[in-house]
């Protein structure tokens, strides 16, 4: 029989994963749940909720860590200890397990990976840790510094988000992405009706409310297994999909019969959401530069019957130099910060510097003026991004309404979010707080002559 593991020593290997690769907690999840020979999926669970809330308060777990330390500092040790530290420390103050409990399993995955001497090293910073008041964490910070310690922030991103909705609001949003993000489903029409979905998946223990906004969106109130174990997922009936990716399908309202150009297609949620509202009729080129992602895509479509897409592996910023067609409508879905998807994708927060910004609104700006050539007259082009920052959204499109007069901007409906900032009352933002979606922003735009 083979020996079990403890979900702490699956969770510090897929954290010290993420640090070490630079891999999506998704994706080192996956990779050593497989290594380890995990198939469990309630073990599986409880170790991804363990790293999901260890990403989440990073910073503050490193506070502590290093207020105990004293003398050198966490990022001077072994990656796997240093992240072995951070989850009892979030076990210990923030999870209520009891810190003898916390310090004596370290202690044994200590010794089993790194001999007698380093688990004494642990042994003695958790007993300190134990004693450690959560109050001193806040001692010599300045507002911003306190404000990154409580709500697990860094410091640039909390004076952004001041800057950008003011302080009451930044407080309500990053609140509001330290709790549970809600999981929402698209029910694929073109496999099953909806009541016959939402009767499947009750049947299996998952109870959805439908969506006051989006006809074919239901969120997930509770479950009993994961959405992805239930027949309705493995058939293809339903697809997880967040409502603001779905908004933007909805925004760019594909009709059956349409020619649409998809230029940043993978990982194909809205690609696939477009041939449903297009009932399987009319054409979707469905773009993407990256081979593999793009392998999983067409599976994706096989799997979800969306017929009439084409996939095309290419740099969409130079599709409009090898082709004379002009689209019915275009979705520059571009590649983004990812500010927006830091509720469900803590770790994107510790990765992303604002010097990352600038780079890609220059990837950003050549996929939308690649773009605008690519739309016929009458057409229909909609950016989206699952960004906050103004640089990647409404500064981008008022250089671009500037350059390209030919691009009206029209009112981005159905309109569940906020008005766009800048003056762009016609773009949307959806935010965690009020929506209770990820950060998204929408423009959508006619071209005129």
């Amino acid at each position: 029989m083979a020996e079990k593991i403890d979900r702490e020593e699956i969770a510090v290997e897929a954290l010290t994963l993420i640090e070490l690769k630079g891999l999506s907690a998704r994706t080192a999840m996956n990779k050593v749940t497989q290594e380890m020979g995990i198939i469990d999926w309630k073990e599986r669970g409880a170790a991804h909720a363990l790293v999901f809330e260890v990403l989440r308060r990073k910073n503050t777990l490193d506070r502590i860590l290093n207020l105990v330390l004293k003398e050198g500092s966490t990022r001077l040790m072994h990656p796997y200890l240093r992240n072995l530290l951070r989850l009892a420390i979030y076990q210990m103050k923030f999870g209520k397990v009891g810190g003898p409990l916390v310090t004596n399993e370290a202690v044994k995955i200590t010794k089993e990976k790194f001999g007698v001497k380093t688990a004494k090293f642990v042994n003695a910073i958790l007993r300190q840790v134990e004693k450690f008041s959560t109050k001193k964490i806040y001692e010599h910070l300045n507002d911003i510094e306190a404000l990154s310690i409580k709500y697990f922030y860094p410091t640039w991103l909390v004076n952004y988000l001041i800057k950008l909705v003011g302080r009451n609001m930044a407080i309500k949003i990053m609140k509001k992405t330290n709790t549970v993000p809600p999981i929402y489903i698209r029910i694929n029409t073109l496999k099953c009706d909806k009541k016959r979905a939402i009767k499947m998946l009750r049947k299996e223990g998952v109870k959805v409310e439908e969506d006051k906004d989006l006809p074919e969106i239901v969120k997930v109130v509770s479950y009993e297994k994961p959405v992805t174990r239930t027949k309705a997922f493995q058939e293809g009936y339903i697809y997880i999909q967040t409502k603001s990716s779905a908004l933007v399908t909805h925004v760019l309202n594909p009709l059956p019969g349409d020619f649409i150009i998809d230029l940043c297609a993978a990982p194909g949620g809205k690609t696939t959401h477009m041939a449903q509202l297009m009932k399987n009729q009319g054409k979707i080129l469905a773009i993407d530069l990256n081979i593999r992602r793009m392998e999983e895509m067409k599976e994706k479509f096989k799997k979800l019957e969306a017929k009439i897409t084409h996939p095309l592996v290419a740099d969409s910023r130079i599709l409009h130099k090898i082709t004379m067609h002009k689209a019915d409508k275009v979705l520059v879905d571009a590649p983004c910060s990812s500010t927006g998807a830091i509720w469900s994708k803590p770790e994107i927060k510790w990765k992303i510097k604002p010097r990352d910004i600038k780079r890609v609104t220059q990837i950003q700006w050549e996929l939308l003026t690649a773009a605008a050539k690519l739309v016929k007259e009458n057409g229909i082009l909609v950016y989206s991004t699952c960004s906050i920052t103004l640089e990647e959204n409404e500064v981008l499109i008022e250089k671009f309404l500037k350059l390209y007069p030919e691009f009206k901007l029209v009112p981005a409906e159905p309109f569940i979010g906020l008005e766009a900032y800048r003056g762009l009352k016609d773009a949307q933002r959806l935010f965690p707080y009020p929506n209770e979606t990820e950060g998204f922003f929408i423009a959508k735009m006619k071209r005129m002559f």
